[in-house]
């Protein structure tokens, strides 16, 4: 196990009929004035939105409201969101939604206390050094932004989707009901599920000697995961699977994965899916649904133990030879059960679009920790999900 620091300040309240907590928590922070940060719309029809305006009036928190907020989110918008907190004077963001809303509300805050352009911190012109505290009502799991340091963001000129991280953007408190998540939309739960599931995988790929315990947090993580999915397709309102859900989504990617390894984690997958979901417009989770098994085949044999683990602990494929390779498309075959789309076709991708996206994608290369993979790559492994 390699020394590292693990840091997950975020208070977390959780639980049904928790969201009238949020006020308080503002409140107790010394925040008074604060903007919510909102999605399409969902939060009005479900009664969130009601909920979290009556506790901040209650606790005496003015509040200005900007929606919109879309999957994939943009710069646009995140640029329309810092307006709004400096013509507030706000003292504080907060979020009120999924993984997208969080994502702008988190990024919104480091913007509101710099003078430049907001992406200068996403191309590296600029370092994080403050944001204003963000606090947030979780809607929609899948992300873990509610508990991460992680923001991403598109911009819409040149189809870049790209991330920023730091300990300062760490959400201060979220409130997770998930009870309110039985209204989503099924592609919406597969979605965020499958997302949550390659965040831990993204880390599980990278071992050391000494690191069984984590391997062993990671496969009950997935597990757990790849149980309750499909519990909630059959059954929307199963309360039980709704919340061990949305607590696994939330610990995918907040950092105890990570721990004791060489690297964070390979994330070359997630930077090939951002390219996809920047063009198409693709859900990150269906998205990365098709890019991880097609990534897991093109490097699997840098790091053949690991796999080979994972399809004998996850899959069950314990005996013969080429169990990595086995496990793998098991792997795709559990996604392709949920009814997501497992193939580029299968999300409208022609087969001239893949250089493009290739070329996208290698803005950043090299990708990965597995294997360091270039453009040419990259371009292989869009062949192989395609």
């Amino acid at each position: 196990m390699q020394n590292f620091t693990f840091y997950a300040p975020t208070k977390i309240i959780f639980g049904r009929d928790t969201i009238p907590q949020i006020g308080e928590a503002l409140a107790a922070g010394g925040i008074s004035r604060a903007v919510l940060v909102a999605g399409g719309g969902s939060i009005f029809k479900n009664g969130v939105h009601e909920a979290v305006t009556e506790s901040l009036k209650k606790h005496g928190i003015h509040s200005a409201e900007i929606g919109g907020v879309r999957s994939n989110p943009r710069l646009s918008k995140l640029r329309d969101v810092i307006t709004l907190l400096k013509g507030e004077k706000a003292e504080a963001v907060l979020a009120v939604g999924g993984g997208s809303v969080f994502d702008t509300a988190k990024a919104a805050a480091m913007g509101a206390l710099y003078d430049g352009d907001v992406w200068d911190f996403f191309c590296g012109k600029a370092a994080v050094k403050e944001a204003l505290p963000v606090y947030g009502v979780l809607t929609a799991s899948g992300t873990s932004s509610e508990m991460n340091n992680t923001a991403v963001v598109t911009r819409e000129e040149d189809e870049s989707k790209w991330a920023i991280a730091s300990p300062v953007l760490v959400p201060k408190v979220s409130v997770i009901d998930p009870s309110v998540q039985a209204t989503l939309p099924e592609s919406q739960t597969v979605s965020g599920g499958i997302d949550a599931i390659t965040h831990v995988l993204e880390a599980y790929v990278i071992s050391c000697p000494g690191l069984d315990f984590v391997q062993d947090y990671c496969e009950s993580l997935i597990r757990a995961m790849m149980r309750r999915i499909p519990q909630l397709v059959k059954n929307p309102g199963d309360y039980e699977a709704r919340a061990e859900l949305a607590w696994c989504c939330t610990l995918a990617h907040n950092g105890l994965s990570n721990v004791g390894r060489p690297a964070r984690g390979d994330f070359a997958s997630h930077r090939i899916e951002h390219s996809l979901s920047a063009i198409f417009d693709v859900p990150h989770g269906t998205g990365l649904a098709i890019i991880m098994p097609a990534w897991m085949e093109y490097v699997y044999r840098d790091a053949e133990p690991v796999f080979e683990r994972l399809a004998a602990n996850i899959f069950g494929v314990r005996d013969g030879e080429g169990r990595a390779l086995r496990g793998i498309r098991a792997l795709r075959e559990y996604f392709r059960s949920l009814g997501s789309p497992v193939t580029l076709r299968e999300v409208g991708v022609a087969k001239n679009d893949l250089p493009g996206i290739a070329d996208n994608a290698a803005k950043l290369a090299p990708l990965g920790a597995v294997r360091k993979i270039e453009r040419e790559d990259i371009l292989r492994i869009l062949e192989t999900a395609y």
